[in-house]
C-alpha cells in the first residue's frame, strides 16, 4: 500500500539496488481519513509515479468503506 511519495523513493531505491519491479496498490482516502491519497489526487500521484520511478508499478487502487452494512448512503459516496 502507497498513499506517499516518501514510500515510493524508498520502494524504487530498494528495487533498483537489486533490479526488481515492485507492484503497488494506492490506498485512497474516501471518508476514514486515516490513511491514503484524496480522489482528487489520485490520479495526478499515480501519473508522477510512472513518470518518476522506474521500479515501481501500480497494480490497482483501493479503499476501505466505512460502515457499509449499516450506512448504504455514505458507501455509495465513498465508491462514486
Amino acid at each position: 500500500m502507497v498513499d506517499n511519495e516518501e514510500i515510493i523513493k524508498a520502494l524504487d531505491k530498494c528495487a533498483a539496488e537489486d533490479n526488481k519491479i515492485v507492484n503497488v496498490y494506492v490506498k485512497m482516502n474516501t471518508g476514514l481519513n486515516g490513511y491514503g491519497i484524496d480522489p482528487e489526487e489520485a490520479l495526478d500521484f499515480i501519473h508522477k509515479i510512472y513518470g518518476s520511478y522506474s521500479h515501481v508499478v501500480v497494480e490497482g487502487v483501493y479503499t476501505h468503506f466505512q460502515n457499509p452494512e449499516s450506512d448504504e448512503e455514505f458507501t455509495h459516496k465513498q465508491i462514486n
